[in-house]
Parts: C-alpha cells; sequence; structure tokens
C-alpha cells in the first residue's frame, strides 16, 4: 500500500498552503469542520476525525492509528528546501511530484533500514 500523506489541519479550512506541495494529499480535520474543508480544498480527500480529538498530539495519535504509516505535513507548510544545491542553484523545490518523490523514497530507504520515524524540519 503507498505511503498517505497527511495534512493534519484546524480552523484553517482557507489556507492549507502544503495540499499545493504534494500529490493526493489527505487533509484530516474534526467531523464539524468538514464541510468547510471540502468546500475550500475540492482537490484533496478530506477525512475526519471525532470532534472530542483535541489538539495536535492527539490528532497525531489518531491520524497514526487511522492510517497506519503515513507522512505527516504541516498545514502551513509552503516551500521546501534542498540543503545540497550547487552554487547559484535554487534551494526551493515546488514541485508536487518531486516533493511526492523525496518523501516516498525516504520512506521506502526508512523501510529498508527498518526505521520508524522519520520526516523534515525547518530547524538548520
Amino acid at each position: 500500500m503507498p505511503l498517505k500523506i497527511v495534512i493534519p489541519s484546524h480552523k484553517r479550512h482557507d489556507r492549507v498552503f502544503a495540499k499545493k506541495l504534494v500529490r493526493d494529499a489527505i487533509i484530516c480535520v474534526a467531523e464539524s469542520q468538514a464541510d468547510l474543508y471540502r468546500q475550500f480544498n475540492p482537490e484533496c480527500e478530506i477525512v475526519t476525525h471525532p470532534d472530542d480529538v483535541i489538539g495536535l498530539i492527539p490528532k497525531r495519535n489518531w491520524m497514526a492509528k487511522h492510517f497506519g504509516e503515513l507522512f505527516m505535513l504541516d498545514d502551513d507548510v509552503h516551500v521546501c528546501k534542498s540543503l545540497f544545491v550547487e552554487k547559484g542553484e535554487a534551494c526551493a523545490i515546488r514541485d508536487p511530484d518531486k516533493i511526492t518523490h523525496i518523501i516516498n523514497s525516504l520512506y521506502e530507504l526508512a523501510c529498508m533500514l527498518d526505521v520508524h520515524l522519520f520526516g523534515f524540519t525547518s530547524r538548520i
């Protein structure tokens, strides 16, 4: 089964920037927010969790149980950057195919190495 790329979101139905960075993004929101998210994000699958799942950590735990293996991408991420570029080369990566390929390649590598947690950070 392919890796699911899931964007947890809360009350940002009109500004889920991360959906533009990857292919086949799934946005995960509380049931009570589903209609607004569907209206503003028709190109994305919307998966809902119960309204009593409150806070980011409980939401992430719910997502992990619901989806199994997944890659979580914060909803406010608007660009990915490469840390290894040639002089004068742009470091921003905005091509959804390329970013999705990078995520899936890292997932495959993590599986081969028996690594259970991997991701990106804004910290260098």
